[in-house]
């Protein structure tokens, strides 16, 4: 094996690895979250292969039920604790390290391939309802009324923009990252399709009907 390494410079190593072959921004970006989460668990920084099974699945257990966080974002939402699906994915993040660990010869075995992962169910999603979709809509006119006069109300700016964005999330379904990457030279309005940069920088066409290509006209 290789000479030896911090947990802190595997982690380093794993991010700038995964940078070099063209992962995503998004994807690095949730490395270095959850390498983050990891630090604060080994706040004195060991050895990448000291570090052992039982230690592992302490911090995963710490996830579960100790460690709380703070969204960012205009809503604040206080303290809330990670969900199944957010600590499945910091388990899959856990394994790349030790993956490429492995690969590059620091530490002889992925121990996180012996820590089964935390079952996840998939929520219900309930779709809008008619009515919901026609407020949406028509909220995208007008603000709310004055506090001070009840029966005023602005008209919005950007009412059009809006309303083209909720139409074309409702009837694509698209990601709301994948709408607020799309540039104009993305939109076909001869053949009503957007080319799309989905997860992983694979592209795929997103075809609309014509309510859809007015708005975006």
């Amino acid at each position: 094996m290789k000479m030896s390494i911090t947990l802190s410079q595997a982690c380093d190593g794993l991010v700038r690895h995964k940078s070099a072959v063209g992962m995503s921004p998004h994807t690095i970006r949730n490395y270095r979250n959850s390498f983050t989460k990891l630090q604060a668990h080994f706040p004195d920084d060991p050895q990448f292969q000291a570090i052992t099974r039982d230690q592992l699945v302490g911090f995963l257990a710490w996830l579960r039920d100790e460690y709380v966080s703070e969204p960012d974002g205009a809503a604040r939402r206080g303290q809330i604790k990670l969900s199944p699906k957010s600590i499945l994915n910091i388990h899959t993040d856990l394994s790349a390290l030790w993956t490429w660990g492995v690969e590059e010869g620091f530490i002889p075995t992925n121990l996180i391939r012996a820590i089964s992962p935390p079952s996840v169910q998939a929520p219900v999603v309930e779709p809008f309802t008619k009515e919901e979709i026609a407020a949406l809509l028509t909220a995208c006119d007008r603000n709310r009324t004055w506090k001070t006069r009840q029966l005023l109300a602005s008209e919005r700016p950007t009412a059009d923009r809006d309303r083209a964005i909720i139409l074309l999330l409702l009837y694509t379904g698209l990601r709301a990252s994948e709408l607020c990457n799309i540039q104009v030279g993305d939109i076909n309005l001869t053949n009503n399709g957007i080319k799309v940069l989905g997860k992983g920088q694979k592209e795929r066409l997103v075809v609309f009907g014509k309510r859809i290509a007015k708005e975006l006209w």
